[in-house]
C-alpha cells in the first residue's frame, strides 16, 4: 500500500464511499446512537457480509480457491 499523499479527488471518492455506507448503517441504529457505536455495527455488518458471500461459494473436494464455482440463488434462478 503506498503512504504518498492522496488526492482530493481520491480522498473525495474514499470519503463518497464510506459515508454511504455509514449513512446506511446509521439509519438502521436507533436513535441516539453514538458514532463509535454506529462504527462497531460496520464493522460487524461487514463481517456478516463476508460470511455469507463465501457461503455463496462451495468448495469441491480438495481444490482451493481457485475450484471455487458460484451456487447458484434458487430466488432468481429462472425455470423455463
Amino acid at each position: 500500500m503506498k503512504t504518498d499523499n492522496l488526492s482530493m479527488e481520491e480522498l473525495t471518492d474514499a470519503a463518497d464511499e464510506f459515508f454511504n455506507k455509514f449513512d446506511f448503517i446509521m439509519t438502521r441504529c436507533p436513535e441516539g446512537t453514538s458514532v463509535k457505536d454506529i462504527l462497531k455495527v460496520m464493522d460487524v455488518v461487514v463481517n456478516i457480509g463476508y460470511v455469507n458471500r463465501d457461503r455463496r461459494t462451495k468448495i469441491v473436494g480438495f481444490i482451493g480457491p481457485e475450484g471455487r464455482e458460484e451456487v447458484p440463488n434458487e430466488e432468481t434462478t429462472e425455470e423455463d
